[in-house]
């Protein structure tokens, strides 16, 4: 996705978004704040002499400033970058462990070596886009701690500094995009970052980005005692799968939380008890949802749910996903979670939309920043993933059940889903004839649309659905409307990408069939994007080829590398083989 800045003059950030705080020092006090900082030393340098000014200062109230470690990319864990954090007096693991820490740090510091000429915000682009390389990729690794804070953490925005050489930036970030103030040389001007740091650190938890319908799980407490109870506490078989997905989630490294969610109807709230989410969004920008395997204690027998913690994007005729199940729960749609509790987070909206100026350049381009609701939505069934499918008829029955929620909803409530994907098919387990069996749901709702609403209120103005699996008509035509046709050609995309990636086959190179297949786009100038040709020839010439003409059949058992058929497979995959007949697709 992506990213939309805007700046604000320092004086209206902090007259609007961190308001006064009484006690506040005069700024003349704070005027020979940074005096005794090396006017030379910066990047890794300059942590050690700004933090400890910082620090010996008193501005910072209950808070410590520490300089750790961090590791920059998980897949390069080499590379690692030191990073100042704004950390609560009693906590004292970032100091002992010398790591960055996401799920407690309240505000971070990055001190770069650069030249101001790489600065990723730089105050003459009008378009307020990082469009030179470095300053691109600078802006990227700048990102990287507020999405792990994002990642870890129940926020609603989160600030960060910048240094570079003696000037300093202030940026707030928020699921639509970030707000940042003009550059400021803090030696010739120490007032500003000094009232700045004060300000915040005296601040309400609110203010600071934390959301109040949150509350921290702490060892030792009666809501973490009970969590550690439950999670060892076996289900029968169709339901343990749930309380082992919610003891995997209980990890001592990540924050465990007591989520509130309210019901507009009756204004009852419902409290959930969660740790770690099974699935979170990469990124910073976006709907950053979040998957929780969640224990829910306002029911008496503390029954273990999902619950969907997302920021929705807000305009005309769109709908919360809860409302949706909730209609199509009543008219009798199979296949699909049941509702229980939904409803957006009382006065949790993105503020960036709000601040941004009505054009943003001076080509008179509107602002690209979306206004975004917090929402949260439980529902009753707990799912495994998709690529836990044991046999290729177990995946085509899952694809079956999915087939025949797609049809409910079209027949019964005149609902079209529009976002078909391996990501929003799940499997729950059932007991049948003594045996396990798992039963396919289609969820994620949240970007269906009744088929009377359609050309009466506005859609999403970009294309809709995952690109992956996006029929070859919606990726050539982005502005049209998502047709049954289209639907269906996705289940067929979704379901060819489980059984190319987990079932037998004649294919030598699965990884450069997925990319070719699903993954690369046809492009113009790096602007315009269309389906690419493998899926396109698909398509039209109704059959699926690996190498030139040779076409992809399904085997009963992967071939081994000998030439001869055995398995060869992990103990997971091996259990997809051996019971699928020869299918030759075309």
């Amino acid at each position: 996705m992506s990213l939309t800045l805007v700046q604000l003059p320092l004086d209206q950030m902090l007259a609007e978004l961190l308001p006064r705080v009484e006690g506040e020092p005069d700024a003349h006090l704070i005027d020979r704040l940074f005096d005794s900082v090396p006017s030379h030393q910066q990047g890794d340098d300059l942590y050690q002499p700004l933090l400890e000014v910082i620090n010996d200062s008193g501005i910072l109230g209950d808070y410590v400033l520490i300089a750790a470690t961090s590791i920059a990319r998980k897949s390069r864990p080499e590379r690692t970058k030191v990073v100042g954090g704004m950390y609560a007096k009693d906590f004292r693991g970032a100091a002992i462990n010398k790591r960055f820490d996401g799920s407690s740090v309240e505000l971070s510091i990055e001190c770069e070596s650069y030249p101001t000429s790489d600065d990723p915000f730089d105050d003459h682009d009008l378009t307020r886009r990082p469009s030179w390389n470095r300053r691109k990729d600078n802006l990227r690794r700048f990102m990287n701690h507020p999405a792990l804070v994002f990642e870890c953490q129940q926020r609603t925005h989160y600030y960060s500094i910048i240094i570079i050489g003696s000037y300093a930036r202030i940026v707030r970030w928020d699921r639509s995009g970030a707000i940042f103030s003009p550059k400021f040389d803090y030696e010739r001007d120490p007032a500003k970052l000094g009232l700045f740091l004060w300000r915040f650190s005296h601040s309400s938890a609110s203010v600071r980005g934390h959301d109040p319908t949150a509350c921290h799980v702490l060892p030792g407490s009666e809501h973490r005692a009970l969590m550690v109870q439950w999670a060892a506490h076996q289900l029968p078989p169709a339901a343990d799968h749930a309380r082992e997905m919610f003891a995997e989630s209980l990890v001592d490294d990540w924050p465990w939380y007591k989520l509130t969610v309210g019901d507009p109807v009756t204004g009852t709230p419902r409290e959930f008890l969660v740790g770690r989410p099974i699935f979170a969004a990469p990124g910073v920008v976006g709907r950053g949802t979040r998957g929780y395997v969640a224990l829910d204690i306002t029911n008496p027998e503390y029954v273990f749910v999902f619950l969907k913690d997302c920021w929705r994007v807000l305009q005309p005729g769109s709908e919360q996903e809860g409302s949706i199940l909730v209609y199509l729960n009543e008219k009798g749609v199979e296949h699909i979670p049941t509702a229980l509790i939904h409803g957006d987070v009382e006065g949790q909206r993105t503020l960036s939309e709000g601040i941004c100026p009505a054009p943003v350049h001076e080509r008179g381009q509107q602002c690209e920043f979306k206004t975004k609701a917090h929402y949260r939505l439980a529902v009753k069934e707990v799912g495994l993933p998709l690529k836990r499918f044991r046999t290729g008829k177990e995946l085509v029955r899952v694809f079956l059940h999915c087939l025949m929620a797609h049809e409910d909803a079209y027949k019964k409530a005149k609902v079209m889903h529009r976002d078909i994907s391996v990501g929003n098919i799940i499997m729950v387990p059932k007991i049948f004839d003594g045996g396990m069996v798992y039963e396919g749901l289609l969820t994620d709702w949240e970007l269906s649309k009744r088929l009377d609403q359609r050309g009466l209120v506005p859609g999403h103005p970009h294309r809709m659905g995952t690109w992956q699996f996006m029929s070859v008509k919606a990726i050539n035509d982005p502005g049209m409307h998502i047709e049954l046709a289209d639907e269906l050609e996705s289940m067929f995309h979704a379901m060819l990408w489980c059984a190319v990636r987990y079932l037998p086959h004649n294919c030598p190179n699965v990884g450069e069939f997925m990319n070719s297949y699903f993954d690369v786009a046809e492009t113009l100038a790096h602007k315009v994007y269309w389906c690419n040709w493998a899926k396109e020839s698909a398509m039209e010439c109704g059959g699926v080829n690996i190498i030139g003409r040779v076409p992809l059949v399904f085997l009963r058992e992967r071939p081994s590398r000998d030439g001869t058929r055995g398995r060869g497979l992990s103990a997971q995959q091996s259990e997809t083989t051996g019971r699928l007949p020869h299918l030759h697709i075309g």
